[in-house]
């Protein structure tokens, strides 16, 4: 779907991976509830190009964005060609550090965008720039369409792990493991990890005493096996973070992190200190 404005709008772009992209969602949704008109745009057939522009990494997307949307009942379309340019000159300029409009606060929106239409850029995963409440619809609608409700697991404890593309400090460590594990061996919980390095997760596991499955599911499945789980441990990601909302809003799953975790304001965790990494 796709709106003509009259007056004054935004256009949120689309990008990233799909937990950024869901924040994205969240977002706009926040704009519909303060009645700014504003549709998504993302980047379809020139998806490539942009991202060879922007120097980000593109993702492969395990859930039909449109899909969720719609359900939400947010306008969308794919960018048109004019558009690229503008949005390859955003991306420049923030990555040789000039000035740029990037992740603008939810309190300049209204007020800053009088009788124009606006592109608005960003991660949002802060309070700063979308509301619980937004991020909480969005989540309720990726437990229906992902059918989770029907698909909990309580004898599983999920663990997503990050492990080559992260850096050291945002890593889980075999201590907090270990504090986890203790935590929760009352409920003899079957382990299982959901990871992006096979041989970072078997390393620190090994020696623990615990039997483990590292996944080699797809990446929808990786979301929807945590977000079924008794209980998680989650890296500091968007992708793990939106399935330890999910599971908490199904089952009240107990969402254990380390102290860096950095989407307290949607999700308190139990926090596991940092440690020492061994």
């Amino acid at each position: 779907m796709a709106i003509d404005y009259v007056g004054s709008g935004y256009k949120i772009l689309l990008m990233g991976g799909l937990g950024n992209q869901f924040f994205q969602i969240a977002r706009a949704l926040e704009f519909k509830k303060r009645g700014i008109p504003v549709e998504m745009v993302y980047f379809g057939a020139y998806g490539n190009l942009l991202y060879w522009l922007s120097g980000y990494t593109k993702h492969d997307d395990w859930l039909n964005v449109e899909l969720l949307m719609d359900s939400l009942s947010i306008d969308h379309r794919s960018i048109k060609f004019p558009e690229i340019f503008f949005i390859g000159s955003k991306f420049l300029l923030r990555k040789l550090n000039l000035k740029t409009r990037f992740d603008e606060r939810l309190d300049l929106v209204s007020s800053e965008n009088k009788g124009r239409i606006k592109w608005d850029i960003g991660y949002f995963q802060s309070v700063d720039h979308v509301s619980l409440d937004a991020v909480n619809t969005v989540a309720v609608w990726l437990v229906k369409i992902l059918g989770l409700e029907d698909k909990i697991q309580l004898n599983h404890m999920g663990f997503h792990l990050r492990g080559g593309d992260f850096k050291h400090s945002s890593r889980l460590t075999r201590s907090n493991i270990r504090d986890a594990l203790e935590f929760t061996k009352e409920d003899n919980l079957k382990i299982f990890i959901a990871t992006n390095d096979s041989d970072f997760a078997n390393k620190i596991f090994k020696g623990l005493n615990v039997n483990f499955e590292v996944s080699s599911l797809s990446a929808k499945d990786d979301f929807v096996s945590l977000a079924s789980a008794h209980s998680l441990f989650l890296s500091n990601s968007s992708f793990a973070f939106w399935a330890g909302l999910c599971a908490k809003m199904t089952h009240d799953s107990n969402v254990f992190c380390i102290e860096s975790w950095p989407y307290n304001d949607f999700l308190p965790p139990l926090f596991i200190n940092k440690g020492v990494t061994d």
